[in-house]
């Protein structure tokens, strides 16, 4: 009985480390890639926000309102980075912050 019980868990063991082997090599097929960030033609939402001195909401309420022209890539949102310099140098964002008020 003892002998039938170590050869079922030898062979419960083997099994175990070759199905393992196996889940590991398919696995790693499937891993996903790092995101590839565009490296010239855009910046990033943090960079635009760090340029324009603006927070994420209100570069999202920008972005829906078409103040700038983005692009989503790999699910990240990028700006596209000539029109975004050719509006910066033109000051269009200015007319979009909002002026202290005077009380």
């Amino acid at each position: 009985m003892s002998n039938a019980m170590s050869e079922s868990e030898a062979i419960k063991a083997i099994f175990g480390e070759v199905i393992r082997d196996a889940v590991r090599d398919v696995l790693q097929e499937f891993k996903p890639e790092e995101p590839a960030q565009p490296k010239d033609n855009f910046y990033t939402r943090e960079e635009v926000c760090k340029k324009l001195s603006i927070c994420r909401a209100t570069f999202h309420n920008w972005k829906n309102a078409g103040v700038f022209k983005t692009k989503k890539i790999r699910g990240r949102v990028y700006v596209l980075a000539d029109d975004f310099d050719a509006d910066f140098a033109e000051d269009k964002f200015v007319k979009f912050k909002i002026k202290p008020r005077k009380y």
